[in-house]
């Protein structure tokens, strides 16, 4: 069976650290032992660029306007500050940041951007700032779809409109017709419009 399994083509799905947390979480949606393919889930922080073909699909916060790739509009991504579920906001108004070397989104610079933020802590990865977060290091701006589907956060804060932004689904055009290819990115296009409430942010709730 293992000689069966490494004979069969596989499927390169790229993506940001935090929409790997998504899409490794709902695999179940994306692949299926009955499949005749298999799934290699990829992770890179750096700006999607499918030009070496390093995956067969990807997902993207801004449109390729370069490239030999087909790119389709996914949901919308919305931000907000967040902090620990018994961070104290009346005596505590410190935050935590991604540093400026990694900062190639706007959602990663607003806290560094906006100079009023008193910033204690910082950080090279979105993951270990959620977890410093989490842990109650102080607040930090996440992604809506990491921070109201986990109890372990609470939101600081309103919706940040300048940073929401609509979720790119790229795949390399010499690729796109692959039949194995088509199913992950029509199962992935299906998930994300299945949630797109919590990755719009209509499923948190605001702070009083």
């Amino acid at each position: 069976m293992g000689q069966r399994f490494h004979s069969l083509p596989m499927v390169r799905l790229l993506s940001d650290s935090t929409l790997s947390c998504f899409t490794a979480a709902s695999f179940n949606h994306l692949w299926s032992p009955s499949d005749s393919f298999r799934v290699c889930f990829k992770t890179s922080e750096a700006i999607l660029d499918l030009t070496y073909r390093e995956a067969d699909i990807g997902l993207a916060a801004e449109r390729p306007e370069t490239g030999n790739v087909a790119a389709r509009r996914s949901v919308r991504i919305a931000y907000a500050p967040y902090c620990a579920q018994d961070f104290d906001q009346q005596r505590n108004n410190n935050w935590v940041s991604l540093g400026t070397d990694v900062a190639n989104q706007r959602w990663k610079r607003w806290t560094f951007e906006h100079r009023g933020q008193f910033i204690t802590n910082w950080v090279n990865a979105p993951r270990s700032m959620f977890d410093l977060v989490k842990a109650g290091a102080g607040v930090g701006v996440l992604p809506c779809f990491i921070g109201d589907r986990d109890p372990g956060f609470l939101r600081a804060g309103h919706v940040i409109d300048e940073l929401s932004h609509h979720l790119w689904i790229v795949l390399h055009d010499d690729e796109r017709e692959r039949e194995s290819v088509r199913a992950v990115a029509d199962r992935l296009s299906a998930l994300l419009a299945a949630n797109a409430p919590l990755f719009c942010g209509f499923t948190g709730q605001d702070p009083l």
